[in-house]
């Protein structure tokens, strides 16, 4: 069995199955066969017992035991999936590139939604890129400015640890610049078209924020973003707002009042709602359930995967076919055996009269 495979374990791991497999089937059927001649000894004196009852040979029975356990054994095999032997395939490879901005404001401590409206952006976002497991995710957190957090990475797994350590205090500027968020994104982009990996119409700019105090002219880089990307805008809030408390250290840019140090956030839809538009896209309110997270998944199934050959490679062939057959033939020979098993029982008594 040189150069065979298996898709549920190496060769050492299939052999002690079958091994397991033969020893539990082949014990069950002897326990059978004796609890089979104990029933008719009750009713049949042992002497009596060859002469009336037709099939009752150990001898002509053994095949049938037989037959039952190399079938069962086969169909274990071919449960396996042994494969060998291979053949030349084309691989290919397609994904999208999403870019999440962040909005990691003071404002997004909110309890409006609760727990918080950061913790509800990272469960939308969780439910997205889970909704896209073949495409690229990166992720920029912005305040007062923006940084890029995480590369554009199939590495899910990588993208999940850095969106969950990511949190109001990542960014030491105060505010909620979107501008400068959507010019990181504009230059995260210019570098995959330098590269040679970028595709607009693969790629898009996913905006999660409140939309509370923004700075800058976010409509402008919108506009000129949207040559590059396809922009999607998510708000996280409640236009009726929630009461938030800011950090001590923030007194002194709220004037120093007692006051100062709490106020009133509101989710600002309209802001966010011009930058969808400036942008070419789609605005969509958080909610409980993922009408949400639907709502953008359908929208980013417009855009086209980028593909790329990565050349001939090898694919083992399955031949779990094989032993499928022999298991199949088996149990058909089983059932065959059950029917000629009289005739043959009948032509042993004819001799044994004979002689």
């Amino acid at each position: 069995m040189t150069g065979v495979v298996f898709q549920l374990g190496n060769l050492s791991l299939v052999l002690a199955v079958l091994l397991g497999v033969g020893l539990c089937l082949g014990g069950c059927l002897v326990l059978l066969e004796r609890g089979r001649a104990r029933r008719l000894a009750r009713f049949v004196a042992p002497a009596m017992l060859a002469r009336i009852s037709r099939g009752y040979h150990p001898a002509l029975r053994r095949p049938l035991n037989g037959l039952v356990l190399c079938g069962a054994l086969a169909l274990t095999l071919a449960l396996a999936g042994p494969q060998w032997g291979s053949d030349a395939t084309a691989s290919a490879r397609g994904s999208r590139a999403f870019l999440i901005l962040l909005d990691t404001s003071e404002s997004m401590n909110a309890v409006n939604p609760a727990p918080t409206r950061l913790e509800r952006a990272r469960r939308k976002i969780t439910d997205l890129v889970e909704k896209h497991p073949a495409d690229r995710f990166g992720l920029i957190a912005f305040s007062g400015g923006a940084a890029l957090q995480c590369p554009l990475t199939t590495d899910h797994a990588y993208f999940m640890t850095v969106l969950h350590a990511v949190d109001t205090d990542t960014l030491s500027e105060e505010g909620t610049d979107i501008e400068a968020a959507l010019q990181e994104a504009a230059t995260v982009f210019a570098g995959e078209d330098t590269s040679g990996t970028g595709d607009r119409a693969g790629r898009a700019v996913v905006l999660v924020s409140d939309g509370e105090a923004v700075t800058g002219d976010a409509q402008r880089a919108a506009e000129e973003l949207a040559q590059s990307s396809a922009i999607m805008v998510m708000g996280i809030g409640d236009p009726e707002g929630a009461e938030i408390t800011l950090p001590q250290a923030l007194r002194p840019l709220r004037g120093g009042g007692e006051t100062a140090l709490s106020h009133l956030s509101r989710l600002d839809e309209g802001a966010l709602s011009d930058i969808a538009v400036a942008g070419g896209g789609v605005y969509v309110r958080s909610t409980l359930g993922d009408d949400d997270v639907r709502i953008l998944q359908r929208e980013l199934a417009f855009l086209d995967g980028a593909s790329s050959e990565e050349g001939p490679g090898f694919r083992r062939i399955n031949r779990y076919r094989w032993p499928l057959a022999l298991a199949l033939a088996l149990f058909v020979g089983e059932a065959l055996w059950l029917s000629v098993l009289p005739r043959l029982a009948r032509r042993t008594e004819s001799r044994r009269a004979l002689q």
